[in-house]
C-alpha cells in the first residue's frame, strides 16, 4: 500500500510537468528563414497545380512575419485578381498546409487591395487554432479547433 501511495505522488507531481516541457519545447522552436523558404516552396508548388492560380506569395512579408512570430512557418498570400476571398480559395489552402504536416503554420490572406485580410494559424494535428477577423472566419467557414 505504500509503494501504490508513493507511485501515485510521483505521477500526480510529474505529469503536469510533461506538458510544461513539449509547451517550452515548442516556444523555444524558432523557424529559421531558410525552412520557412521550404515550406513556400511547397505552397508555391501547389499554387502552380492549380488550374486557376488566383493567388501570389508575398515573400518579403512572408520573411518579416516569421520573424515577428518566430515559431511559426508564414506564409502571406496576395490575391492576384479582383474580388473577395472566398471559401473554397481559403479552404484549399487550409488542406495544403495540412497536408505538408508543419507543426505550426500561419497564413495571411490579402484581397488585391490589400485592403482586407484573414489571419489563420493552424497545425496539422489540432486544426484552425486562430482566425481573425472573427466575422470573415464566420463567413469563409473557417472553425477555430476543427
Amino acid at each position: 500500500m505504500f509503494i501504490c501511495f508513493i507511485v501515485s505522488i510521483v505521477f500526480f507531481v510529474s505529469t503536469p510537468r510533461l506538458g510544461w516541457i513539449y509547451d517550452v519545447k515548442d516556444y523555444f522552436h524558432k523557424v529559421s528563414i531558410e525552412s520557412n523558404e521550404k515550406f513556400l516552396n511547397n505552397i508555391q508548388t501547389e499554387i502552380n497545380n492549380q488550374p486557376i492560380p488566383s493567388y501570389l506569395i508575398d515573400t518579403k512579408a512572408s520573411e518579416r512575419r516569421v520573424k515577428e512570430l518566430k515559431t511559426k512557418y508564414v506564409v502571406v498570400l496576395v490575391k492576384n485578381t479582383e474580388g473577395a476571398i472566398t471559401k473554397n480559395e481559403v479552404g484549399y489552402f487550409l488542406d495544403v498546409a495540412r497536408s505538408k504536416k508543419f507543426k505550426n503554420v500561419n497564413l495571411l490572406f490579402y484581397d488585391k487591395s490589400k485592403e482586407n485580410s484573414v489571419d489563420i494559424s493552424m497545425n496539422f494535428e489540432n486544426g484552425v487554432t486562430f482566425c481573425y477577423p472573427n466575422m470573415e472566419c464566420e463567413d469563409l467557414g473557417v472553425k477555430e479547433n476543427e
